[in-house]
């Protein structure tokens, strides 16, 4: 019994330091991720491993470009490219893994989608995502998301933030690649029919010996559900996205640049100022509202209230409370979007003035969804949407602002 206790005790403790070590960020794992070493002057600290940085970032560009991760794991291996263990033996790790079916450890889709799914490339550490009972069983258990250790600017990235998000999105879609094709399809996973909200697809049709491609629904195409019977030129359709593309990005950056000369204006930090006041007072309410929730319980007991009226002013309170910060969390976006340099975000396209051909890359950078109705109707939702509506409303704000103070002045 006392060895018991001893032995649960030293368990207690060892977790406890282990988890202030997390918290503290430091890498506790005993060999370093792909892309990454171990320190040399603290084994709990890692730093880019430049010998395969490289790579990392090829992986993720390649699926950018809609490479499939079997189809970059079958690239990786054709170009001779060590693999996650292969690599680590090559540079004196001993590192063994029940994972191993070959001789030579081979890269696999699934190697390639830890990779990919890894929030250590963009400097965040996720830790204390297994645990054990008790010292006595070792079996590991998953434990929820909620009470992971996550890091913030832990070490140095690998990966623009930006591309990794992009990169999330494009694989939660439900999408293949044609056994034919190394790649997806520039728009797959991105088209929709704007009726039944199903992915449209691309339908090939042989006239006169040639051959013809279209979209069309695919709900429409193989169970007749949809009744949005459109087909569009495939040719003809991405012609009209680009240019869609071209003019609403024109109009982004425009806006950019007139940002740029505002922020460098005395006002401009004025208004970020009253915009945080606004989220001061926002947080005061809230505040204010959950004392006033609180204590509805002791009016109940009371019998100052009754349990109906208990119910509806907790529910009143609650939704104040959501709306309050729903208005936080719009105003800390438009200090955000206001504040930040978007315009060095997308530079390297801005730089070039147009976008003269569509790209997977494009796509998936600028575009969330596009949207078919009909031959007549297409929306496109672009990415930098909000972001232009935020900072046009702003610049307007400023305009008018300035417009009042010129006619103070002239008074």
């Amino acid at each position: 019994m006392i060895n018991d206790a001893y032995c649960n005790d030293i368990s207690v403790k060892t977790r406890s330091s282990l988890d202030i070590k997390c918290r503290n960020g430091n890498f506790l794992s005993a060999y370093a991720p792909y892309g990454y070493l171990k320190s040399p002057d603290n084994k709990n600290k890692l730093i880019i491993d430049e010998s395969v940085k490289e790579t990392v970032s090829d992986i993720f560009n390649w699926k950018l470009a809609g490479m499939s991760a079997l189809r970059i794991a079958e690239r990786l291996n054709s170009l001779g490219i060590a693999s996650p263990m292969e690599h680590k033996r090559e540079i004196g790790i001993d590192y063994k893994s029940a994972q191993k079916t070959h001789f030579t450890a081979l890269w696999s889709a699934k190697a390639v989608t830890r990779i990919l799914r890894n929030k250590v490339y963009i400097g965040v550490l996720e830790q204390h995502k297994t645990t054990t009972p008790n010292y006595k069983i070792k079996v590991r258990t998953e434990k929820p998301k909620d009470e992971w250790i996550v890091t913030e600017n832990s070490h140095e990235p690998i990966i623009d933030e930006k591309l990794f998000y992009i990169i999330q999105n494009l694989m939660n879609e439900d999408t293949r690649v044609s056994p034919k094709n190394e790649s997806l399809h520039i728009l797959s996973g991105i088209l929709k029919c704007g009726k039944c909200g199903c992915n449209m697809t691309r339908k090939k049709v042989v006239s006169s010996g040639r051959e013809f491609y279209y979209y069309v629904c695919s709900d429409n195409k193989n169970r007749k559900n949809c009744d949005n019977s459109v087909t569009i030129s495939v040719k003809k359709f991405e012609k009209a996205i680009l240019e869609m593309l071209n003019i609403s990005f024109l109009q982004f950056t425009e806006v950019q640049r007139v940002m740029k000369t505002i922020s460098s204006l005395p006002f401009h930090n004025t208004q970020i100022n009253r915009l945080n006041k606004e989220i001061d007072k926002n947080i005061e309410q809230i505040e204010i509202n959950k004392k006033y929730s609180l204590g509805l319980y002791e009016d109940l007991k009371s019998h100052l209230i009754n349990e109906k009226d208990y119910k509806s002013l907790k529910q009143m309170y609650s939704d104040r409370i959501d709306g309050l910060n729903l208005k936080i969390e719009k105003l800390k976006r438009e200090i955000d979007v206001i504040s930040s340099d978007r315009y060095s975000e997308y530079a390297k396209y801005a730089e070039k003035g147009r976008f003269e051909k569509l790209t997977r890359e494009v796509i998936v950078t600028f575009i969330d969804r596009i949207f078919v109705f009909g031959k007549e109707r297409i929306e496109a939702d672009f990415k930098f949407q909000s972001d232009y509506e935020i900072m046009r409303n702003y610049i307007n704000n400023v305009a008018k602002n300035s417009v009042f103070l010129s006619e103070k002045e002239a008074e």
